[in-house]
């Protein structure tokens, strides 16, 4: 039986992929499917701030 991933597990997982490979493009990526995610309503506000901390925190981080 295959459990579906809801949105904000999928872009997790996209978020993890994306700093295993240090790819800054992707980071950006999934920060702006996490916004307009959240636009939509389909991630919370904490939610959205944890895949901020995923992307965009952990692009800054790399980069310094």
């Amino acid at each position: 039986m295959n459990k579906e991933c809801t949105i904000f597990e999928a872009l997790l997982i996209e978020a993890e992929y994306a700093q295993n490979m240090k790819a800054e493009t992707l980071l950006h990526q999934v920060f702006g499917k996490a916004e307009m995610a959240f636009k939509l309503g389909a991630i919370t506000s904490s939610q959205f701030l944890k895949l901020n901390t995923e992307t965009l925190e952990f692009l800054y981080s790399i980069c310094k």
